[in-house]
């Protein structure tokens, strides 16, 4: 059979997820996954048959489940991507930004297993406040302290005072001080349910779009550091039907997801 149209399959899909209620909100700019590779989403459908005679003969069938599946290999490890990939609602993580500190003398030992800081002051300082966390990477080795903040009150002026107990190790200059965001391994609390929208064009140009009103990712977390090859997180969700009084009930009432194909190609972007 010769081909009857040029919608072939071979593209690259923009993933975006985020919150339920902001399906459709979602946009490549503040909800896209970054890189990722070999989007695949498939329905499978499973029948109940009735078979009748001593011969078992097939009299009726009727579709009693329709599982809707996608996976992909998400390349960039970002703070919102990996806690995606933790259960965590990483819509609600915000990528920091800024500049680090340095710090210009040792650090100061107090008796509460405090280190107050001499730290240069850049313009564009990463915000630092009480409570929140930071790493410490000393300068000759590899050596990175997770502190946390007791005391930033007087970071403008060039001071920072951090806990941890490290002994009676003193944190050398030169040091390079920096907000980071803490994600939980190991947590068995109930995952965060999602909203995805996947967009794509195939070989000729017509756009797809697949939207997903309430997803729960299956994969589990994988960071791999190999000097051969470049990791990837191996995100697998699953779609579950809209429930009544859920947002987008109405829309989805009785699927999982709707797929859009547009009726005439666009310029390729």
């Amino acid at each position: 059979m010769n081909a009857k149209s040029t919608n072939f399959m071979l593209a690259v899909a923009t993933v975006m997820l985020g919150s339920r209620a902001d399906l459709h909100k979602l946009n490549p700019d503040e909800h896209s996954l970054g890189l990722v590779k070999n989007f695949t989403v498939t329905n499978d459908k499973s029948s109940t048959d009735l078979n009748q005679g001593v011969q078992n003969d097939l009299v009726f069938s009727m579709v009693t489940q329709s599982d809707t599946r996608a996976t992909m290999e998400v390349y960039e490890y970002t703070a919102k991507n990996m806690g995606y990939a933790l259960g965590l609602a990483g819509y609600q993580m915000e990528e920091l930004t800024g500049s680090p500190y340095v710090s210009s003398a040792a650090g100061v030992n107090g008796a509460d297993k405090t280190h107050t800081l001499s730290v240069d002051s850049p313009a564009d300082g990463q915000a630092i406040t009480d409570g929140s966390y930071v790493s410490i990477r000393y300068p000759d080795n590899d050596n990175i302290v997770i502190a946390k903040v007791s005391d930033a009150s007087t970071l403008g002026t060039g001071s920072l005072t951090v806990m941890v107990d490290i002994g009676t190790d003193v944190i050398p200059a030169g040091s390079t001080i920096q907000a980071v965001t803490i994600l939980e391994l190991g947590s068995t609390k109930e995952q965060e349910e999602l909203a995805a929208k996947v967009t794509g064009q195939l070989a000729d140009g017509t756009w797809v779009t697949l939207l997903c009103p309430r997803v729960k990712l299956t994969s589990s977390f994988t960071a791999a550091f190999s000097s051969e090859n470049y990791g990837n997180l191996p995100f697998e969700w699953r779609n579950l039907k809209v429930l009544p009084g859920q947002p987008h009930y109405a829309e989805f009432k009785g699927t999982s997801g709707k797929l859009a194909k547009d009726a005439v190609k666009s310029d390729r972007a």
